[in-house]
């Protein structure tokens, strides 16, 4: 039998081997115990006494170190490990530990079960990075392209419901927006299943549609929003449906209402058209269609424009009128359909200074000295040196300049004044002018004043004629003379003759 001391080293060696199965047998005997305190190179131990390289998952520090197992999750199916940093058998981009010199940790995304060697983790699964633990069960950090496995297939998870893991993932790759995914275990992208029409994916990594469509919007098959601007229901539609897939399916909005984009449901409903406006069905804005010109409503709800009221005499109405928009204005009437204030005026020859007629009646015919042009507030006084003796002056060239012997001195004459005796004028004058000396205006009305007749003199303002004093001539006394107005104006004597002693006289 061994010696109690030979048994101490060799145990740990035995309890390797019977761990892994081995096909390394213990030494026995004194010979053995001999040969295997052999020392051996790195990476190599004894056996027989002959220095056999390390079985694959196993290493040895060298010397006279006894052969170690590979601790959980360490790649086992290179043989030959030892502590040498310049080693071969690591895997690319792996150090080895200084407590585990030789033995490689698993690659990022494989696993290690004990005896099959390095393993890429099925698709379907992935390989935690928290599963990186060393064999105490401590966490180290790995190479950054590594992660440290359990030893077991078991370790490598199942992809989640929602995710899809391709191969060799390490995380699970969520379902985008727009899809979802219920089932586990999934391996392509393509695993992910568009939303149903009708619903709506807004986040990923679903397992299930996670909202309705909003009322007034469609969903059509992979629908991210469930109410996506590009998905409402037209102008002029509505809807009462979550589950619409196509903007057909948006129903065309009632009269009396109006259907702005993405209408439909209690929070965003049809809007009752204004006063002022009718809808018919399919309206898309409360103001599309007002009441015409010459109408107006102060009801809501009006399919058509047939029941706008007309607008009352005496008032105008422009269109979309709640209420009649103004009195007509004056020089105008206004008759039941009026479309603006200024719609029908008062004719030419007629005015009217009021405000609110409802008819052409109402309008006044033009008084004399004055003229009216359509539409008239009031009238046209004609100006000063004419005159107008009729009514119903349509322009100014109805007032005529003012008549010979007579004067118009103020504006809107109607009758002309006449001259008075003493006095005369031609036409257009404002003022009758004197009679001059030696001129006889007698007379009313005159155009122009008289030559005094022969034989007299007319004193200043003209309005007797005089007539001259009877002298005898010295020079030939049987002739009687008498100084009368000569037709230049002057005086002079004229021969009288036949008449008796100027003594007479």
């Amino acid at each position: 039998m061994p010696q109690p001391g030979l048994w101490m080293v060799l145990a740990p060696l035995l309890a390797a081997f019977n761990a892994r199965t081995a096909i390394l047998s213990p030494c026995s005997g004194a010979h053995c115990h001999l040969l295997c305190l052999v020392i051996c190179l790195l990476g190599q131990h004894c056996m027989t006494g002959s220095c056999l390289q390390c079985p694959a998952g196993f290493y040895r520090l060298g010397g006279r170190s006894a052969l170690q197992l590979c601790p959980t999750g360490a790649c086992d199916a290179l043989p030959g490990l030892s502590d040498s940093k310049d080693s071969q058998q690591y895997l690319p981009g792996q150090e080895p530990s200084s407590q585990h010199a030789g033995c490689v940790f698993c690659p990022l995304r494989y696993f290690t079960d004990g005896g099959l060697g390095v393993q890429p983790c099925p698709t379907g699964h992935f390989c935690a990075d928290d599963a990186a633990r060393s064999s105490k069960g401590k966490r180290e950090t790995p190479h950054p392209n590594t992660s440290f496995c359990w030893a077991v297939l078991s370790h490598c998870l199942q992809c989640p419901a929602g995710h899809f893991c391709p191969s060799r993932a390490t995380h699970p790759i969520p379902c985008q927006p727009g899809t979802f995914n219920p089932r586990p275990g999934q391996d392509e992208a393509a695993d992910c299943v568009p939303c149903p029409a009708g619903r709506a994916c807004t986040q990923a990594g679903l397992t299930q549609p996670d909202t309705k469509c909003t009322l007034g919007y469609m969903c059509p098959v992979g629908s991210s929003s469930p109410h996506a601007h590009t998905h409402t229901c037209p102008a002029g539609t509505f809807s009462r449906h979550h589950s619409l897939s196509s903007l057909l399916q948006c129903k065309t909005c009632p009269a009396g209402l109006a259907c702005p984009p993405g209408t439909g449901g209690p929070n965003w409903p049809p809007t009752p058209c204004p006063a002022g406006h009718y809808c018919p069905p399919g309206t898309k804005q409360p103001t599309q269609f007002q009441c015409p010109p010459g109408t107006w409503s102060n009801r809501t709800r009006l399919t058509t424009g047939e029941e706008c009221a007309p607008c009352p005499r005496g008032w105008f109405c422009v269109s979309g009128a709640q209420v009649p928009s103004g009195a007509c204005r004056a020089g105008h009437y206004c008759p039941q359909g009026t479309k603006w204030g200024t719609q029908f005026p008062c004719p030419a020859g007629t005015y009217s200074s009021q405000a609110g007629n409802g008819q052409m009646e109402d309008c006044l015919p033009c008084p004399p000295g004055a003229f009216c042009p359509s539409g008239a507030p009031k009238p046209v006084l004609c100006p000063r040196g004419t005159s107008r003796q009729s009514p119903g002056a349509r322009l100014a060239v109805a007032c005529v300049l003012c008549p010979s012997g007579h004067h118009c001195p103020e504006l809107g004459t109607a009758t002309p004044r006449p001259c008075g005796a003493g006095s005369f004028s031609g036409p257009g004058r404002l003022w009758c002018q004197e009679c001059p000396g030696g001129k006889l205006c007698n007379q009313t009305k005159l155009a122009g004043p008289t030559a005094c007749p022969p034989g007299h003199y007319c004193p200043a303002q003209g309005l007797l004629s005089i007539p001259c004093p009877m002298v005898r001539s010295i020079l030939a006394p049987s002739r009687v003379f008498t100084f009368a107005q000569e037709s230049s104006g002057g005086m002079g004597p004229v021969l009288v003759g036949g008449m008796g002693d100027i003594s007479s006289l």
